[in-house]
């Protein structure tokens, strides 16, 4: 047989006929495993919490509102509490601070046991890396001070740090 007859069998209409339910078989077959990726993809947690829940938050109106009164008024309460040179002051606004946020985190569908656990899926688009990174001291210093209830803390510093978290809650558009 010559290349042309090849051709002019491939090209027949007898061929087409008998090879038409093939076809149609695998296009059934490929429209079904496209399904089964796409349904398997979205399965996937981290893709859920990186790419489509906050698209579905913004669509539903899930996340936070601006101004909601009941954040305003922990965060006026947490800076109440560096008012007063107080260790011990100090401390429960850093494990307030700590628990505010993780308590952000979870209510915009980011789940995690802790903070920490939060901020490692939170995407970087979120939320620049200094704020972050402001956030992660805040929970390795929270963390510390639960585990030891006589840890020692430069007030200053933790002062400092916590009224910084005023810039994170506006970035996020808390407050």
């Amino acid at each position: 047989m010559t290349s042309q007859e090849i051709v002019n069998f491939l090209n027949s209409v007898e061929f087409q006929k008998a090879v038409f339910p093939y076809k149609i078989a695998f296009i059934i077959i490929s429209i079904i495993f496209l399904g089964a990726i796409i349904y398997f993809m979205l399965r996937q947690q981290y893709l859920v919490q990186d790419k489509v829940r906050p698209v579905f938050n913004f669509l539903t109106f899930r996340g936070y509102k601006k101004g909601e009164k009941g954040r305003q008024k922990k965060w006026q309460k947490i800076l109440k509490l560096l008012e007063k040179d107080i260790d011990s002051e100090y401390k429960l606004a850093v494990i307030e601070t700590s628990d505010m946020f993780s308590d952000i985190f979870k209510r915009l569908g980011y789940d995690g046991r802790s903070l920490l656990e939060q901020l490692s899926i939170l995407p970087k688009e979120m939320v620049s890396e200094g704020s972050i990174n402001l956030l992660r001291d805040l929970a390795v210093l929270r963390d510390n001070i639960v585990a030891d209830p006589n840890y020692k803390i430069n007030l200053k510093e933790v002062k400092k740090n916590i009224l910084s978290c005023e810039a994170v809650l506006k970035e996020l558009g808390i407050i």
